[in-house]
């Protein structure tokens, strides 16, 4: 049988593809699949995939995943499953995993094509499973950092050790798929497009290096690398190589005395909860103090918080841009509704409003929306995926979350 775990789950015999029920079926042939033993007992999987059911029902699921399974399995005439009263295992000599034939790979000193193909490929480990229950979520987060860590190490140890560019150009690809902010495999790339005369590819690459550490990080590559650079654009013969358009300044003393604009400043006010009973302020206060630390997490703009009363500051020629947040909450059908206003520090013009529903639900998909619509009303870019990353929960369901 082989297993696909990198991406969405799939399993094939004999050319034949498995057909699974449930996901849970298909997380447990998963887990079993990627355990070290490959296999464990019922009361252990029974915690990890209905950790919020009581036992008896529990159990009462597995049994049902476990019956669809064999029946799946017989169908096709795969041996490889075993059931008793305490365990359930799925047989090593069997079974042929994704997972295992990328690490078997790097391990033998060889760059599996896939990682050269995908970006950030532990992220896809069960990207279509991990979140059946919050027990095997943090198993699934477990399983892919430590792929990470060990294709990591794997891959660090195929770079040369004397600085030459050797002959692991993919191994540095591959570094850089799995974090592009890998600054050890990036200066390998750099320093084997310079050897090789390509000093635009070079320049490029470290380009691309500082505009992701700034953009997400707000931090310069390290001395280490740009030193490199210092040294590849001294070069005999740069004058005669394609220049990288727009190259981002190499040493913080070189970046000259060039203003820049002027930062902006978003102001977020105490929302109004006078409409809302009183046992459900918590949750126009919670809200609040997630909105704002929402807001914190890019660098786009500067945040601060306003008490309850307060007075506009004398502003300046010179004071930087500054926009404020009010909101205002009333409670309608049992639901807090939020109307947010965005307006201009310094005329009081308004430049938004929307109105919105605070559930727990849609917590953190309403949070991602205002701060999309406030970036769309200042004009200010920010990508889909960092709004993703950053403005969506850390991977904790939110009736997980409530109940804490």
């Amino acid at each position: 049988m082989t297993v696909r775990l990198l991406g969405d789950f799939a399993a094939e015999f004999g050319g034949r593809k498995i057909l699974l029920g449930t996901r849970k079926a298909k997380a447990l042939i998963a887990y079993l699949a990627l355990s070290d033993n490959a296999q464990d007992t019922r009361e252990r999987l029974v915690g990890l995939l209905w950790s919020e059911s009581d036992e008896e029902r529990a159990r009462a699921s597995l049994r049902q995943a476990v019956h669809d399974i064999r029946l799946a399995f017989d169908h096709l005439g795969f041996a490889g499953f075993s059931i008793d009263k305490q365990a359930l295992s799925l047989r090593r000599d069997q079974r042929a995993c994704d997972v295992d034939e990328v690490l078997a790979a790097v391990t033998q000193g060889v760059v599996h094509p896939r990682l050269l193909e995908t970006q950030r490929i532990t992220d896809t480990l069960l990207s279509d499973l991990d979140n059946i229950d919050p027990a095997f979520q943090v198993w699934v987060l477990t399983k892919r950092q430590l792929l990470l860590d060990r294709l990591t190490l794997a891959l660090e140890r195929m770079l040369p050790t004397d600085g030459g560019p050797g002959e692991a150009s993919d191994a540095a690809l591959a570094l850089l798929n799995l974090d592009p902010t890998h600054e050890v495999a990036c200066r390998h790339l750099i320093r084997t497009r310079a050897l090789r005369g390509d000093i635009g590819g070079a320049l490029k690459i470290y380009k691309s290096l500082w505009d992701l550490l700034e953009a997400d990080y707000d931090v310069e590559p390290s001395n280490e690398t740009q030193a490199l650079i210092v040294e590849i654009k001294q070069m005999p013969g740069l004058g005669e190589q394609p220049q990288a358009p727009t190259l981002a300044p190499v040493l913080p003393e070189t970046q000259g005395e060039a203003s820049s604009p002027k930062q902006l400043f978003i102001s977020v006010c105490a929302f109004e909860a006078s409409g809302v009973p009183q046992d459900m302020r918590h949750l126009v206060d919670g809200f609040r103090h997630e909105f704002v630390a929402c807001l914190a997490r890019f660098r786009e703009w500067s945040v601060r918080t306003l008490p309850p009363v307060w007075g506009p500051e004398p502003r300046t020629s010179s004071s930087p841009p500054e926009y404020i947040v009010e909101g205002t909450t009333y409670e309608l059908n049992n639901t807090v509704r939020l109307v947010v206003t965005l307006r201009d520090a310094s005329t009081s013009v308004c430049i938004w409003s929307q109105r919105y529903s605070i559930t727990l639900a849609a917590w953190f998909e309403t949070q991602e929306r205002i701060v999309r619509q406030i970036a769309q009303a200042l004009n200010v870019h920010v990508s889909a995926e960092r709004l993703r990353r950053f403005a969506t929960a850390n991977e904790v369901p939110v009736e997980i979350h409530d109940r804490w």
